[in-house]
């Protein structure tokens, strides 16, 4: 399956060095050629200077041109790919499977050989290889919708192609009509390989051309039909009508695929308690800083996943099983994006996690991440490289003020006073002012009980929905406490406090788990609630506008006081809905 292959190659990449190798081999487009047939043959040294190469004697086949030298340089990721190809047009002469010999070539000191070429030539139908007749049959130009499998699993991810099969020459076309894929997440894959190949079916030799490349992820399972895709062709052909060197015109025809029909099986039960959610093949990599600390300071531990399945269904992993020896705070999503890698989709996320040891010692643990193979059809356990952390007992500052502040609640501290200072004698009391104030006091306490009972007839004269309103402001203005705190201070550590009062009020409230609170996650939760639509599209802008402000570089926003009462806003309408 090309997804797989395609994964496999990304995959080597994450875990090999940088070094690169040197290389010499050969390579065709065709492994079947009909008689009389041409085709290319490449003689590739890659990652070296070569020369004094030598070629093999091409005995059964002519050589039409060549050798032609190109030379490709490609850097990726910070890795530099230099190779020089030695290109040969060959035509096939009788039918017949022949083997082309290696070539050789001096790079430094050492003769590299290349691999051997095997091509079988076949015997043509009458007319196969007449290109541009008048009316070019459906043999001869046809469109076919192809995919590798018939079934998929829930979040697997699938792609669909359509490739055009030609013996004639084609000039342009226009695409009519495409499926809208419902069901399916889909995107458009630019980096397909849209170079032409050729193909040999039944006989009849075929330039094969993708037009369009998508990759789907089911929504639902099911059984689901993709609709045909429609295009119109110019076809370029001889019009013996015209004169000898106006003969040729561009006539169209409107080709339709085949429709195709496969099944989204559901996820096997049951499911792993510790499963992400994450459908196909998946890497990871772990890094951690500092590796030597104290119980005073705090350990960033970051996460790298990289996967092929649909990244709108799966949560970062949880490391509820670290609890005993760290105090972990709720992981961040710091980069999260999805990317066209060699024709696949792959989903590449983030996760910074911040921990706190709770007591010294030589801590050895694995990060684990639950997800299902695709292939095998079963739930497997992604298992990084070990990480060791030497931690030391610290000042033990932090717990020490912690008991003073458990200690001294309820008790109240006066300032010490000197033994020999002297004081005044203390007048009579009839006339102090301690007497005057008590004189006073009544009065002062009948206005507030006036001011508190009117506050009492007003809340009792609300409706039974005007005190709800008012009840779940006054739980949403608690939870926002920090944060208004917070409205003189920097962009950062404003929307720092806005955000984690949001995340930390939708996860006690809907009853997630920090680690599925994404965005996808909460939205789904909230419908699920029946929460208003308003109330969740608010939700999401502050959430998005959260991110921006604290990954976006330059990123900032003034409009501090309307996002604390967007906040609020949302909070009390939730409070309200749910009580």
């Amino acid at each position: 399956m090309r997804i797989i292959v395609s994964f496999l190659v990304f995959a080597f990449s994450l875990a090999c060095a940088t070094a690169q190798s040197e290389m010499f081999y050969a390579k065709t487009d065709v492994s079947q050629v009909l008689e009389n047939g041409v085709f290319n043959l490449r003689y590739v040294v890659q990652n070296a200077d070569g020369k004094n190469i030598k070629y093999p004697d091409f005995k059964n086949f002519q050589v039409v041109s060549g050798p032609s030298t190109e030379t490709s340089i490609q850097i990726m990721n910070g890795r530099r790919t230099s190779s020089v190809s030695y290109r040969f047009i060959l035509m096939a002469e009788k039918a017949g499977k022949f083997r082309i010999d290696p070539a050789t070539i001096q790079v430094g000191n050492r003769t590299l050989k290349s691999n051997p070429v095997e091509i079988e030539v076949i015997k043509g139908k009458p007319g196969s290889a007449v290109q541009g007749t008048v009316m070019p049959t459906d043999e001869q130009v046809f469109i076919r919708a192809e995919m590798d499998t018939s079934s998929i699993y829930s979040g697997q991810q699938v792609r669909i192609e359509y490739n055009i099969y030609t013996a004639v020459s084609i000039r342009n076309y226009n695409v009519i009509k495409e499926d809208s894929y419902d069901g399916f997440h889909y995107r458009y894959v630019k980096d397909f390989g849209a170079k032409a190949h050729t193909e040999l079916i039944d006989g009849v030799q075929y330039k094969v051309q993708t037009l369009k490349s998508i990759a789907l992820f089911p929504k639902k399972t099911g059984i689901f039909h993709i609709e045909p895709f429609i295009v119109n062709i110019g076809i370029g052909v001889k019009d013996n009508r015209r004169s000898f060197f106006f003969n040729n015109r561009t006539i169209p025809k409107t080709l339709t695929t085949n429709t195709l029909t496969f099944e989204v099986l559901p996820l096997p039960e049951p499911q792993p308690e510790s499963f992400t959610g994450a459908v196909g093949h998946y890497a990871i990599a772990v890094r951690t800083k500092p590796s030597k600390l104290t119980t005073d300071d705090a350990l960033t531990l970051t996460l790298q996943i990289a996967g092929d399945g649909d990244g709108k269904r799966w949560s970062v992993p949880t490391l509820d099983y670290l609890s005993e020896y760290f105090e972990i705070y709720e992981p961040r999503i710091k980069t999260d994006k999805s990317q066209d890698e060699r024709g696949v989709i792959i989903n590449r996320r983030t996760v910074e996690y911040l921990m706190i040891p709770r007591k010294a010692g030589v801590r050895t643990f694995n990060i684990d991440f639950v997800y299902f193979n695709s292939d095998s059809a079963r739930y497997e356990t992604m298992r990084a490289k070990p990480v060791t952390i030497n931690v030391k007992q610290g000042s033990g500052v932090k717990g020490i003020l912690a008991e003073i502040n458990s200690e001294s609640e309820g008790v109240e501290l006066h300032p010490l006073q000197s033994p020999d200072k002297l004081k005044k004698a203390t007048p009579i009391f009839v006339f102090s002012p301690l007497f005057y104030a008590l004189c006073i006091a009544p009065f002062f306490y009948l206005g507030f009980v006036v001011r508190e009972e009117k506050k009492k007839g007003a809340y009792a004269g609300l409706s039974p929905e005007e005190k709800r309103k008012l009840e779940a402001r006054m739980r949403a203005m608690k939870y926002l406490e920090n944060a208004k705190g917070l409205l003189q201070a920097s962009e950062k550590e404003y929307y720092q406090a806005i955000s984690d009062a949001l995340f930390t009020y939708i996860s006690g409230k809907l009853q997630m788990p920090a680690s599925e609170l994404s965005k996808h996650n909460i939205s789904a939760k909230m419908e699920s609630l029946a929460i208003h639509t308003d109330n969740r599209e608010k939700v999401m802008s502050v959430i998005a506008r959260c991110e921006q402000v604290l990954y976006a570089a330059g990123s900032a926003f003034s409009e501090r006081q309307e996002t604390y009462d967007e906040v609020l806003s949302v909070v009390a309408g939730i409070e309200e809905a749910l009580g």
